[in-house]
């Protein structure tokens, strides 16, 4: 068998190694390029030089083109949970926001919430606020004019 197949299989097979370890998707397509450069080894005998430009251009090329695709398809994207659709949602502050005495309250759909304001200003009983993340179990809020709160 040609030296130079064997050597092209050994940078693929140590690419792969190298990617079972690090699960990065970066060694993968230095490993199919090797595949690709061996193939044409295997087709044609051709010098080093070429084959360096197969290896490089291959592994770019694949690189370039498939890593955004296969990642996308690896790595889903967070689906909203219910609690996600709190976010936006306006209420009524049914205990005082106090971040340095670790208060505040407020009701909504039917649910007692613990409440932090995003800003660490105190909110009075009563104010309109709006949900704007959830860190952990507390809504961070900031206050809104009074229009219309949701229950």
């Amino acid at each position: 068998m040609n030296p130079e197949v064997i050597a092209w299989l050994i940078v693929a097979l140590a690419m792969l190694g190298l990617e079972s370890v690090t699960f990065q998707l970066v060694s993968i397509w230095f490993a199919l390029g090797a595949l690709i450069t061996m193939l044409a080894c295997c087709v044609a005998p051709i010098g080093i030089e070429i084959q360096l430009l197969i290896f490089v251009i291959s592994s770019g090329l694949l690189l370039a083109f498939t890593r955004r695709l296969v990642k996308n398809f690896m790595y889903k994207k967070h689906e909203k949970t219910n609690i996600d659709t709190l976010i936006g949602k306006t209420a009524i502050i049914s205990e005082k926001v106090d971040s340095f005495e670790g208060s505040g309250a407020l009701k909504l759909e039917g649910k007692m919430w613990s409440v932090r304001s995003v800003d660490d200003k105190p909110i009075q009983s009563g104010a309109v606020v709006e949900v704007l993340e959830i860190r952990g179990v507390k809504l961070v809020v900031k206050e809104v004019p009074a229009v219309c709160a949701d229950k």
